[in-house]
C-alpha cells in the first residue's frame, strides 16, 4: 500500500492469530475510511496493525471500527448497511471477487506448507511461579515468562509493595457491606419449598466433602441448620487436578426464583478497549462469590445435606440463578469510578487495562479502604 516503516507508530504488543501464532506488528498507523452511496457517507479515522503477511486482502477491519459506523452485516447477502445523517447507506459485496480473494489466500496458505515437514502445535505462554513475603510464604502469583528480567523485577517489587491489596486466605475476605451489596433469591410467591433426599456417596467424594466442609465453616462461610423446608444435595465435580471440587445443586431452588435482568457486559467489547495498552492483568476473585452476603431471611433457603450434617449458606454461592447479575451490580458500584477508565470486569475476572500496575494498585487500595 505504499507505507513506509518512518510514518508507523511503535508497536508495544503482538497479535495472536487463531492458529496460536505470535505475530509483531511493524507497528500502526491512523487511516482515513470512508463509506457511503448516493444516500450519503460516512468517514473515521481507524487505527491498523500493519503486519507483514502473504495474504489475499490488503487490509481487515475488526468489529471495534465496524461498530463505530453501526454497521449491520449479512454474509448470506453480501450486504453492509449502516445509518448517517443523510439516510441509510447500502454496500454491495461482489461475489466473484470474494471468491478470488478465498481463493488467493487458500493457494498463499498451500504454498507455505512442506509436506515432508510436521507441524507441532504451538504451546501456550510460558508463566513463572513467584512467591511473595518470603520463601516458606504461601502467597504465591504468576508472571508471564515473556517478561525480561527488569520488568520481573520490577512487577515483583511492586506486588510486594501492595500484598496487602490481596486476599491470600479464606479468612483474608472480609466480604462486601450489606449496605453495598447483598443476595435476594425473590423466590416467587407460588413456589412450594422442595426438599430433596441425600444421595449416597463413594468414599473418596465423601472424603472430600468433609474436607470442604471443614473449610467453609471455618471460615464462617455456612452454619448448620434445623428443619428447613429448602433442602439440596452436594454434587461432586472432578477437576483438571485430580481433586474434587463440591458443588450445591440449586436446580429447584433456581426454577422458584425469576430472572435478573441486570445487564452484563460484552466480553468481546470489553477486550476490544485493552487495545494499545502495554500492560494488562487478570485479577481472579477469590472463594467463588463469597465476599457477598445472603439477605438473613434467605439463608436457610440454601440448606444442603450431606453425610456430615445440614448446613445452610450465609454468602452467595456459585449455581444460584442470578448470582452473576448480583456480583456485576456489586463490582459496578465498587469500581464506579475505575470502570471504563483502568478497569473492565466481567461477572468475576477483572481485566485490568491500565498503563502503570502501580497506578491501579493504588485506586483498588483507595476503594477498598472507602468501604
Amino acid at each position: 500500500m505504499g507505507l513506509k516503516e518512518v510514518n508507523l507508530l511503535r508497536a508495544g504488543a503482538t497479535l495472536l492469530g487463531f492458529s496460536g501464532k505470535r505475530v509483531q506488528p511493524l507497528g500502526f498507523i491512523a487511516l482515513p475510511v470512508s463509506f457511503g452511496d448516493d444516500n450519503g457517507h460516512a468517514m473515521s479515522m481507524v487505527n491498523f496493525a500493519v503486519i507483514r503477511a502473504k495474504s489475499g486482502f490488503n487490509a481487515i477491519l475488526g468489529r471495534t471500527t465496524l461498530n463505530s459506523f453501526g454497521m449491520v452485516i449479512s454474509t448470506p447477502h453480501l450486504y453492509v448497511k449502516f445509518p448517517t445523517s443523510s439516510g441509510i447507506v447500502t454496500i454491495r459485496g461482489d461475489a466473484k471477487q470474494a471468491t478470488r480473494c478465498f481463493q488467493i489466500a487458500t493457494q498463499l496458505l498451500v504454498d507455505q506448507l512442506d509436506p515432508r515437514e510436521s507441524h507441532p502445535v504451538v504451546p501456550q505462554e510460558v508463566v513463572i511461579n513467584v512467591t511473595l513475603g518470603g520463601e516458606d510464604s504461601s502467597k504465591i502469583v504468576t508472571i508471564s515468562s515473556s517478561v525480561n528480567d527488569k520488568q520481573q523485577v520490577d512487577i515483583i517489587a511492586l506486588l510486594s509493595e501492595y500484598i496487602d491489596i490481596f486476599a491470600w486466605s479464606p479468612e483474608d475476605v472480609s466480604g462486601v457491606d450489606r449496605a453495598v451489596c447483598e443476595h435476594h433469591l425473590n423466590i416467587s410467591s407460588i413456589a412450594s419449598p422442595i426438599a430433596q433426599k441425600k444421595r449416597v456417596m463413594a468414599r473418596e467424594r465423601q472424603d472430600s466433602i468433609k474436607e470442604e466442609i471443614n473449610k467453609l465453616h471455618g471460615a464462617g462461610y455456612i452454619r448448620e441448620v434445623r428443619y428447613p423446608q429448602w433442602l439440596t444435595n452436594v454434587v461432586m465435580v472432578k477437576k483438571a487436578n485430580g481433586k474434587w471440587r463440591m458443588c450445591v445443586d440449586f436446580h429447584t431452588l433456581n426454577q422458584a426464583c425469576p430472572k435478573d435482568t441486570y445487564p452484563l457486559p460484552r466480553i468481546d467489547t470489553m477486550i476490544g478497549r485493552t487495545f494499545r495498552y502495554e500492560v494488562m492483568s487478570f485479577l481472579d476473585a477469590f472463594s467463588g462469590y463469597h465476599q457477598i452476603q445472603m439477605v438473613r431471611e434467605n439463608e436457610e433457603k440454601m440448606a444442603f445435606i450431606t453425610d456430615f450434617g445440614t448446613y445452610c449458606y450465609n454468602v452467595m454461592s456459585f449455581g444460584l440463578k442470578n448470582a452473576g447479575a448480583t456480583y456485576q451490580r456489586m463490582i459496578d458500584i465498587v469500581f464506579k469510578e475505575q470502570r471504563g477508565k483502568n478497569l473492565e470486569a466481567y461477572v468475576d475476572d477483572i481485566l485490568v487495562k491500565s498503563r502503570t500496575l502501580e497506578g491501579h494498585l493504588n485506586d483498588l487500595r483507595e476503594t477498598f479502604s472507602a468501604l
